[in-house]
């Protein structure tokens, strides 16, 4: 919901911008910052949910026509490895927040500082991994123990 508000908010903060550079040949500034800004919170807000409900595209014309065990067993690799790539970017991520707020990282027309959005990407890849576990754990049950969705 808070990604789709922050789309919400793009869109109309470019209509504007948009228009007002059309009308009244007078856009507002720092329009292209501030939507930078949203889809980063809209993106990151938004990535543990879709992966939480099956929302991702996949494409799966190979691995769909395996048994369900080799299913089970290539979306557990699939998973691990993404979790474990994810949690390299969490913690890279996580190191850049401190190096943006000693530095004062900051946008370069508007002055927005970037560290509050490193931080939303952190938490958004935390749950991610979060929701990935998860799967792996279900995935195994299903494998080894029978039925758990």
């Amino acid at each position: 919901m808070l990604g789709l508000s922050f789309i919400a908010l793009m869109m109309l903060l470019m209509t504007a911008d948009v228009t007002g550079r059309f009308l009244f040949n007078s856009p507002i500034f720092g329009t292209i910052e501030i939507i930078e800004v949203f889809l980063v919170i809209a993106v990151f807000a938004s990535i543990a949910y879709c992966a939480m409900v099956k929302g991702n595209v996949a494409v799966d014309l190979l691995v769909r026509r395996f048994p369900q065990k080799g299913q089970d067993v290539t979306d557990i690799i699939i998973d691990v490895t993404s979790l474990a790539f994810l949690s390299v970017m969490a913690w890279a991520s996580a190191d850049r927040i401190e190096f943006a707020i000693k530095t004062m990282e900051r946008s370069t027309t508007i002055d927005i500082p970037f560290w509050p959005f490193r931080i939303v990407s952190v938490i958004g890849i935390a749950l991610l991994c979060i929701v990935l576990a998860r799967e792996i754990v279900l995935r195994f049950i299903n494998l080894f123990g029978g039925r758990a969705r």
